[in-house]
């Protein structure tokens, strides 16, 4: 078969630059003079209960290794390498313990303790922490927790399988909750309420990562469509390894060049338009045509016009500055603004944010406007937002929207969030493309979309630290390759198995949430595809569950602040599928169909109590279509445990489908416990991910 996945070059801005790999000195060195362990085996790490521990690490070759911890030890040799493992036998749950590990030198790890670990992995919806999440205050607050644990591993991408990586162990309290990943930490506080025992959660995640670089090498090897791409990063490694000076060269002098040709791209991006040229920013500018907007939000989910847009748009909003501010120095935030901005205060810039900061799209803006430009009376806020693609705007929170005097502690600031006036200026499609930067031969295998680049750098070195199973909150940045994800995540949890040597390991997914503008009739959406392959890899491999979340999303933002209850629905399926207690868990998942006389009957499985409308209120989210594969609207209705779904437009239905749209959050089928159904459809025909 022809290679299907080709390793994609980073994009700029919305994904990383090139990154540079960490040297873990510790693991890579030729000789240890004393006994090290990766970082995972440390302080106020919790153990997995009930199974053997394993506990593994580097010494000089030959020597002697025991490990001890309450009344299990073990004792081994390093190997010729300077590697050694034990596995000691199972413990119950309890703690704290010390572990001790003796070699030439002794080390020793304190308060541990034994229960339940899940890794949690995955992309930004997993990374997200408390803190940026729903209620944060409230949340941290009350996140007295000494019994959960989170150790985080640090964004890092290798070429090849690394033995160490930079992370800890932190105790859950009102200090450290803020920056634990809002999904895992809320999981792993229903489990710990539920089973009363210590739960360690392993969070390697990375925002925007693709499926791929989270796969073992060996596994995409193994697969027909994903072996080229590994075997070209083999070729290229071997050829820099022979050419490293001319290659390190080459590259210097290509990068000189690219950043020549950014600054050119930058310099068009920054001033052109029809704004700077006729002084939109002025206090004098007529806005009477200008559209309203609610602001913060990305205008994606905003405005309609606004919509799929990708380019520069011109904000602004009138303020009355009070006498007492006048002269004074004032403190303008907005929070982050996705992507680029120039943002002028009278006419006059005041602050800027562009590609030479890194992470632009999520950095909150801070700007100061000088006093000499400050009167009393009407001021005008003007900000020209670039968006290169994906969402655009006011990406921040309404509290972090603010005009204040610096120097005065009890002033009342000017709140900014509310209605503003826009006016597009020009799209990205009238920009020539973004300059590519140049590959640095050195990251071949190690850049932000390699494959098998994260799990080489922040997975294998957890490797084999005892788990109980795993979770996965990703697939936005996969969801152009939709009908692909129907095996590659199959493909991804096999590896993750065979690696951990764990053949019926749980793996739970979180299927994505609604997201972008509601479309008026039924259509096409890798979205849409994207969960259908989630739930084809749940209805298919086996130990694996399904967290439906399109009823919790937020149109105009991929990041919705409602990880409670992503957690929670995760650990409905571990506490009744992993720990073997009976509640339901699920809500309706499709099972057959049947078709009698021009009415398509549905069958469930999951319903618990029973199918409802959520709410009460009518069905909503069916489409109807005959062999013409031409989706209407459908009626449909709850008969008995079935639903019965027709449309008077189509008198010969062939296919239904179910909350089928980037945003399906009119879809109301859930069952009496309030959980909602998952998408589906009863068709198999290709959709727009599927190869032509």
């Amino acid at each position: 078969m022809g290679m299907k996945y080709n390793t994609p070059q980073p994009t700029w801005p919305k994904t990383l630059p090139l990154l540079m790999i960490c040297g873990l000195l510790l693991f890579d060195s030729p000789a240890w003079a004393e006994v090290t362990l990766p970082s995972v085996l440390s302080d106020h790490m919790v153990l997995q209960r009930d199974e053997p521990v394993p506990v593994w690490g580097k010494a000089d070759p030959g020597e002697t290794v025991t490990v001890s911890i309450g009344d299990a030890s073990k004792t081994t040799t390093a190997d010729q390498a300077g590697r050694w493992r034990v596995d000691l036998s199972a413990m119950p749950a309890g703690g704290p313990f010390t572990m001790t590990v003796t070699a030439s030198n002794t080390l020793t790890l304190e308060d541990i303790y034994i229960g339940e670990v899940w890794l949690c992995s995955g992309q930004s919806n997993m990374q997200w922490t408390v803190s940026n999440s729903a209620d944060p205050q409230a949340e941290i607050v009350a996140a007295d927790w000494p019994m959960i644990r989170m150790y985080t591993a640090q964004h890092t991408t290798a070429s090849e399988p690394k033995d160490d990586v930079v992370g800890s162990w932190q105790v859950c309290s009102p200090q450290t909750a803020g920056g634990f990943s809002a999904v895992g930490y809320y999981f792993g506080r229903e489990l710990h309420r539920e089973l009363n025992v210590p739960i360690g959660l392993v969070h390697s995640s990375w925002g925007g990562s693709r499926a791929e670089p989270w796969t073992p090498r060996q596994t995409l090897l193994s697969h027909p469509d994903y072996a080229p791409a590994i075997k070209l990063i083999d070729e290229q490694l071997a050829n820099y390894r022979g050419n490293e000076a001319q290659l390190a060269a080459e590259h210097q002098a290509a990068v000189k060049a690219h950043g020549q040709a950014l600054a050119a791209w930058g310099e068009r991006i920054n001033t052109g338009g029809r704004g700077v040229q006729e002084g939109w920013a002025s206090a004098g500018a007529d806005d009477d045509s200008w559209r309203l907007i609610h602001v913060p939000g990305l205008w994606e989910g905003a405005d309609d016009v606004l919509g799929g847009f990708d380019g520069v748009v011109w904000f602004k909003r009138t303020v009355q500055i009070p006498e007492g501010w006048a002269g004074r120095d004032l403190a303008l935030s907005f929070g982050a603004v996705d992507d680029i901005d120039t943002t002028f205060f009278n006419g006059e810039t005041v602050g800027a944010t562009g590609l030479d900061t890194p992470w632009h799209w999520a950095v909150k803006r801070n700007y100061t406007v000088p006093g000499e430009q400050v009167s009393a009376g009407e001021a005008v806020i003007s900000v020209r937002i670039t968006d290169t693609g994906h969402g655009g705007g006011f990406a921040g929170e309404p509290k972090e929207m603010m005009l204040s005097p610096i120097d005065v502690a009890d002033a009342e600031p000017i709140k900014l969030a509310g209605d503003w006036r826009y006016r597009i200026d020009f799209p990205m499609s009238e920009v020539p493309p973004i300059p590519v930067a140049p590959q640095d031969p050195a990251q071949v295998g190690a850049q932000f979309t390699s494959p098998a680049a994260m799990y080489n750098g922040m997975l294998h070195p957890l490797v084999p630290y005892g788990l109980r199973g795993a979770i996965w909150y990703q697939g936005e940045s996969n969801a152009n390759e939709a009908e692909a994800y129907r095996e590659l995540l199959p493909l991804m949890i096999q590896g993750w198995r065979d690696v951990w040597g764990k053949p019926e390991m749980p793996f739970g997914i979180v299927q994505l949430a609604n997201f972008m503008q509601r479309v008026d009739e039924p259509g096409d959406s890798n979205w849409a595809e994207l969960r259908d392959a989630q739930l084809h890899t749940f209805n298919t491999v086996e130990n694996t569950g399904l967290a439906v979340t399109t009823d919790i999303g937020d149109a105009g933002d991929i990041h919705p602040k409602n990880k409670q209850e992503v957690g929670r629905r995760l650990s409905l399926w571990a506490i009744s599928q992993v720990y073997g207690q009976t509640i339901v868990w699920s809500g309706p998942s499709y099972q057959s169909m049947r078709i009698e006389v021009g009415k398509i009957y549905l069958s469930f499985d999951h319903i618990g109590g029973g199918l409802q409308a959520r709410g009460g209120e009518t069905l909503r989210g069916f489409s109807i279509a005959g062999e013409d594969h031409k989706f209407v609207w459908a009626e449909a209705e709850i008969v008995d445990d079935e639903i019965v779904v027709w449309s008077d437009q189509i008198p010969a239905p062939a296919a239904v489908r179910y909350g089928w749209a980037d945003n399906p959050d009119t879809a109301n089928l859930v069952n009496a416990d309030g959980l909602p159904a998952s998408p589906f459809r009863t068709d198999d025909w290709p959709g727009i991910t599927s190869p032509q």
